[in-house]
């Protein structure tokens, strides 16, 4: 797909999973190669850069979201009504509405004290001067927040986060955030030729990521849960691949298949809080770790998610998989950990 570029480039802020930001920055080197973006600054839990043209982070699988980054050197936001100020807000507006793949109609603004009077006044000059309508879950993000040099704007690109997937017809309580599903992904080092599965596959996310990254051997789920794949083959189908994957129910200790066939493990495990509890995880881990080292073949690798750190860090010791890696990351106020495991030397 060839991409138009502007003439100068626009600086945006990509909202990132805190603890992968370096994933997201892996995503972001072709572009970076062939100078679509460049100025490259990462933060925790976000990627500023100059990009010449918008369609460039549509693509991004990793990212939460991508904003218009706009700062401006004021000491309050009243000083944003100012009219060069206030005109800059307009333009990023006028740009992103014009750039967005749906109708804008509504805006929506998020700041600290968004119902201060200051804020209520930038709210009805911004719906007075474009004619958008303020509503609770508006087309249109705006987020205004104190920075070290006075405040910023940001003004997200598209009318709903990047990482709410068009796909997802079904949610399951707990379901996996998508662009860390992807990420889980990119840690497997995806090949051509992989036999991947995924255990207690839940709504199907690492399924359909897997699909979305490229081309596979073959893709299976299994989950114990009838209603569960069901969940996952509504999202598989909308996504667009349900020829590409096998879902079949197994409990995931016992699974119906033989050793050393698989080459990519990937797995959610239950975290004990709106999943399982950690008397359950306490009994199932140790099988399922048992279970996981029984079907990866030869230098098989697993990537592993749970909340469950101290009983991982327990267990690790008596498996015979090896730690590679392991990533702790903020998520929904919780703090997991993805673990990066290889079979053999």
């Amino acid at each position: 797909m060839t991409i138009k570029t502007h003439s100068s480039p626009i600086h945006y802020e990509i909202e990132t999973t805190d603890g992968l930001e370096f994933i997201t920055q892996q995503e972001l080197m072709p572009f970076i190669q062939n100078k679509m973006i460049r100025d490259v600054h990462i933060q925790k839990g976000a990627i500023q850069c100059m990009c010449y043209h918008p369609d460039v982070l549509y693509r991004l699988k990793t990212a939460v979201a991508v904003y218009v980054y706009d700062s401006y050197t004021v000491p309050r936001p009243k000083a944003l009504l100012g009219h060069e100020h206030f005109s800059r807000i307009l333009k990023t507006i006028q740009f992103v509405r014009k750039n967005m793949k749906t109708s804008c109609e509504t805006f929506y603004l998020s700041a600290a004290g968004s119902d201060s009077s200051v804020m209520e006044r930038i709210k009805l000059e911004i719906a007075s001067a474009t004619g958008l309508i303020e509503a609770e879950q508006g087309d249109m993000l705006l987020r205004i927040r104190r920075s070290k040099h006075g405040w910023d704007v940001l003004t997200r690109l598209t009318n709903r986060p990047l990482a709410t997937r068009a796909w997802r017809v079904c949610n399951m309580e707990g379901a996996l955030n998508a662009p860390v599903a992807h990420a889980m992904i990119w840690l497997s080092r995806p090949k051509t030729n992989d036999r991947f599965l995924n255990i207690a596959c839940g709504s199907g996310t690492l399924l359909i990521e897997r699909c979305a990254y490229g081309e596979a051997q073959w893709v299976a789920g299994c989950d114990i849960k009838s209603d569960a794949l069901s969940c996952a083959s509504d999202n598989i189908a909308e996504a667009g691949y349900n020829h590409q994957v096998t879902l079949f129910q197994a409990d995931v200790t016992h699974t119906p298949m033989p050793d050393n066939q698989v080459d990519v493990i990937c797995a959610d495990l239950p975290f004990g809080q709106l999943v399982g509890s950690h008397i359950e995880n306490v009994r199932l881990y140790p099988f399922i770790l048992a279970e996981v080292e029984r079907l990866l073949a030869p230098s098989g690798r697993a990537i592993i998610i749970t909340h469950e750190i101290k009983l991982m860090q327990s267990l690790i010791p008596k498996i015979k998989l090896r730690l590679k890696n392991h990533y702790q990351i903020a998520q929904r106020g919780l703090h997991p950990c993805i673990y990066v495991f290889k079979k053999g030397l």
